[in-house]
């Protein structure tokens, strides 16, 4: 074989290697969104993944699809019981492929290369299974019954991943003596020795290897976000944020707080909301009935029962005239005006300028665009009877996938 040949033969397969990369990059990056027909064979909807301008990618095959995160979606599979329907969640990849079958009762977000699952037909010696598995649907990290409860398991954020585990009674005097200790074992139903097994058992945190580096010592604990995370120690009964190592780098001082978003965190004193820095100090007073969390510089107030938005200099950038709002979100946030039962929704700028004139209502959506569209509902009359429908709009305020009857994010089958 000459080197001349060789050399050819290398181009040949770089090329097919790099075309094969570039393919399943492409493929790994496009965007898709889960959107639903409705079957009246089964008088359900059933569900497939659309590209931004409406083109059926992965055709629909499934009872409920949410979002893709990461790379991957969580979808719920219904089968036939006797007379009943049941199902279960699995999660596919952008090719439409089963990566975990569906066959779980509970499943997460894929995040920091984890992913929560739990099945409980699925034991060991009569204990739980479940916990954090790999991509490839392993178990990492088990959550037995003498490990962790299931129910107060957090997905991986920054590493780290908020759990529930028992404690001893040994344990727990280390924590507190006396009356408080005392109600503290009432509350979890705790007479005799040995561990206490219940879901308001105090919080800590593992890594991904399943290690409990910050002890279970809060009754109050969130995922980590910016490096810092809202908790409260028991017994006290004021909220602060721990680092990593589990200690306070902000104070115990606060009757509630909301995990930090770019760089702010709201937190609530006397009963009003206002927003500190991550030094812990207060950069917009606590003036508020209710705020949301800074996105895009923007935090929606509450103000004499209406709503508008702030900065983060505390100014008011959008006047309080509005009986609904939502997050900014791509440059817009959804406005609304009406009440609990009849209300109306559009779509406003970071000026407050109407950008989409009020023409949607609420119903399950959240109403945040995600690259480029947001799922939207309206009613219409068919036939003399009022129905809402669902479907997709760009920024414009135009149909790109035409509004369906079904309702958005909900399903009615049995699980497992």
């Amino acid at each position: 074989m000459t080197i001349k040949y060789l050399k050819h033969s290398f181009i040949i397969v770089a090329s097919v290697i790099a075309l094969t990369t570039c393919k399943q990059n492409t493929n790994n990056n496009k965007v898709l969104y889960p959107y639903m027909v409705y079957n009246d064979s089964i008088n359900d909807n059933v569900w497939g993944y659309m590209d931004s301008i409406g083109n059926t990618v992965i055709k629909p095959q499934f009872h409920n699809a949410k979002p893709f995160v990461n790379g991957y979606a969580k979808v719920f599979v219904c089968k036939q019981r006797g007379y009943s329907n049941y199902g279960a969640f699995g999660l596919i990849n952008k090719s439409g492929n089963m990566v975990i079958p569906a066959e779980y009762e509970k499943i997460g977000d894929y995040s920091n290369g984890l992913i929560r699952l739990s099945h409980p037909k699925k034991r060991d010696n009569n204990k739980y299974i479940d916990g954090y598995h790999d991509i490839n649907g392993e178990l990492s990290i088990a959550c037995r019954l003498d490990d962790f409860c299931w129910n107060q398991n957090s997905d991986f954020s920054e590493g780290l991943a908020v759990v529930c585990p028992p404690i001893t009674l040994e344990q727990s005097k280390k924590l507190q003596e006396g009356e408080e200790f005392t109600e503290f074992l009432e509350k979890l139903g705790a007479k005799g020795q040995g561990k206490i097994y219940s879901t308001q058992n105090l919080y800590g945190y593992i890594n991904k290897q399943g290690k409990l580096i910050i002890p279970n010592k809060f009754d109050y604990a969130k995922s980590f976000s910016q490096g810092l995370a809202i908790a409260r120690k028991y017994p006290q009964k004021k909220m602060g944020y721990i680092n990593k190592s589990g200690k306070f780098s902000i104070e115990p001082k606060f009757e509630f707080g909301r995990s930090f978003s770019e760089g702010v965190a709201a937190v609530v004193i006397n009963n009003k909301y206002g927003f500190i820095d991550k030094n812990g100090d207060m950069i917009i007073q606590p003036t508020y009935s209710m705020v949301g969390d800074f996105n895009e510089g923007f935090a929606w107030a509450e103000k004499d029962n209406k709503y508008g938005f702030i900065n983060k200099e505390g100014k008011v950038v959008i006047d309080f005239i509005y009986d609904f709002v939502t997050d900014f979100s791509e440059g817009l946030a959804a406005v609304g005006r009406g009440d609990y039962i009849n209300n109306e929704w559009g779509f406003i700028n970071s000026k407050g300028e109407q950008t989409i004139d009020f023409l949607f209502v609420k119903e399950l959506n959240d109403l945040k665009f995600k690259n480029g569209l947001c799922v939207v509902s309206v009613n219409i009359n068919v036939n003399g009877v009022s129905e809402t429908r669902t479907g997709y709009i760009n920024k414009k305020g135009e149909w790109v996938y035409d509004p369906v009857k079904g309702y958005w994010n909900s399903f009615s089958y049995n699980i497992l």
